[in-house]
């Protein structure tokens, strides 16, 4: 079994910054414009929320419209969160992956067995609020395990 690592690695705030400017100037040199499409993925993108805040605020002083997505785990979908997120232009899903029943998803998500039901009271939550879709992450593979824990 592979065993998963993560880096703490992020963006610094320069290239960050040289990002909106990219989006900015092919924004402007665009013949169509049209809203600009950024999906919001890789770990988990909602510990990088300010990061979201700020990108989302400095295409908003450039007029640029924005049509945002994500993927999350769903564990950092909070009040507080879901709030910031409003202001940040997702019209897209937030896709949110669940890795099976609580033992299954503890064990792949290498969290403790109370993240599910975090993560599902995080959904009732935003779910009024933002466009939530709720995936199985490679359901095929979590099949048996989680029949195990049923069984």
């Amino acid at each position: 079994e592979e065993e998963r690592t993560h880096t703490h690695e992020v963006m610094s705030h320069e290239t960050i910054d040289q990002t909106v400017k990219f989006i900015v100037e092919s924004y402007q040199n665009c013949k169509n414009k049209g809203k600009i499409n950024i999906k919001w993925f890789g770990g988990e993108p909602l510990l990088q929320i300010k990061t979201i805040e700020y990108i989302s605020k400095q295409l908003d002083v450039h007029k640029i419209p924005v049509y945002g997505w994500m993927f999350s785990n769903g564990r950092l979908l909070t009040k507080e969160n879901v709030s910031i997120l409003e202001k940040c232009h997702i019209e897209g899903p937030i896709v949110i992956a669940i890795d099976g029943l609580a033992k299954t998803n503890a064990k792949l998500k290498g969290c403790t067995e109370d993240s599910l039901e975090i993560v599902l009271s995080n959904i009732a939550y935003a779910q009024d609020k933002l466009p939530i879709y709720q995936k199985p992450h490679n359901a095929d593979d979590r099949v048996s395990s989680d029949s195990q824990q049923m069984g």
